[in-house]
């Protein structure tokens, strides 16, 4: 893990206001009954401009997922970079660690946070917005329309010295319709931040989140058939994860061939000059 941490940091040339999206991702095939051990999660760093993974801590199960997040900063330079975190990091821990690296934090603040998702939601009640965001987007069958409100004015809110570097709170309210059904559906999700009062550049924060799951988790699955794997003797799970995500890393920089990510790996299998070109020697 630490190798892979530093070959990353020679290769990655991560630029001011980088969204980097901290998630976690559960080996399904990793769980070994026979010797009572559950699951490894892994908790992975996810720089959606670059399309790097930029590290990962792997702990026993989900539910240690809470623990290994505030050490991922840790380890990383991401200093001037924007974090995001779903509801499971939405922690004061967490916001101080990423504050301590240099970088600002997006936190979603769900039913985990029962309290502080209370007064979020009575804040925009009584407090009045600084500024707001709107987009649309086409795509996937679908149409989303997208409003992000800020507030800055957070003396009603309890607790907020508390939460190192807080300067908004953010309400999100999307619209999904499907082209095809018509059918609409409407979420509101909740948010704090250490970011100013910027709501188009907190709103393109969120949306690049997803980029973890869609660009890094699926792409594992999908080109490395992760979740089919059936590796659990010692470490050899968390190495094969290491190993398929620098892999996955040097497929993503090559860019001679527009072919999608499991044909560049087949075609490095089967031609040694392309495989040179991909490895880079």
């Amino acid at each position: 893990s630490r190798c892979f941490v530093s070959w990353i940091d020679s290769i990655a040339k991560i630029t001011p206001g980088e969204v980097v999206s901290i998630d976690g991702k559960t080996l399904c095939g990793s769980v070994d009954k026979a010797n009572g051990r559950s699951a490894l999660h892994v908790v992975s760093a996810f720089a959606t401009a670059n399309g790097l993974c930029l590290g990962q801590v792997a702990v026993g199960s989900k539910s240690n997922e809470i623990t290994a997040i505030p050490e991922l900063p840790e380890l990383l330079a991401i200093r001037g970079c924007i974090v995001t975190i779903d509801a499971m990091g939405c922690r004061k821990s967490i916001a101080k660690a990423i504050l301590d690296k240099g970088a600002d934090y997006v936190l979603m603040v769900k039913g985990n946070q029962r309290g502080l998702k209370d007064q979020a939601e009575k804040l925009f009640s009584i407090a009045p917005l600084k500024t707001q965001f709107r987009s649309n987007d086409l795509g996937h069958g679908r149409i989303e329309s997208r409003k992000c409100e800020v507030i800055d004015q957070l003396r009603f809110l309890d607790d907020k010295k508390e939460w190192a570097g807080l300067k908004t709170v953010i309400r999100i309210t999307s619209e999904r319709t499907d082209k095809q059904t018509g059918i609409c559906n409407t979420e509101t999700r909740f948010y704090i931040s250490s970011l100013g009062p910027d709501a188009e550049l907190i709103n393109n924060a969120v949306r690049s989140h997803w980029a973890v799951e869609n660009n890094l988790h699926w792409s594992l699955d999908v080109v490395f058939k992760e979740d089919a794997s059936l590796k659990k003797k010692d470490h050899s799970a968390l190495n094969y994860n290491i190993i398929a995500k620098m892999a996955l890393t040097l497929i993503d920089q090559e860019k001679s061939t527009k072919k999608s990510k499991p044909s560049k790996r087949l075609l490095a299998a089967l031609e040694d000059e392309y495989r040179a070109k991909i490895l880079k020697i």
